[in-house]
């Protein structure tokens, strides 16, 4: 029964960076938003969360 305790533990393990990585991207998008100012969480119109700028998120931004 080796491979079903391996199985539970890559589950726990996968879980965890999952859980590291959204922190961690909550995080950033405050710091890496715009410099030193500080975005926070507004609704649009169709009542989607919409964090930050969305200039400032787009990868092709020059």
């Amino acid at each position: 029964m080796a491979d079903a305790s391996m199985i539970v533990v890559l589950h726990y393990s996968i879980t965890i960076m999952m859980d590291f990585a959204i922190e961690q991207r909550e995080l950033y998008r405050f710091i890496l938003a715009d410099g030193e100012k500080m975005e926070y969480e507004k609704e649009d119109k169709n009542n989607h969360a919409v964090v930050g700028n969305k200039d400032a998120m787009s990868p092709d931004k020059d």
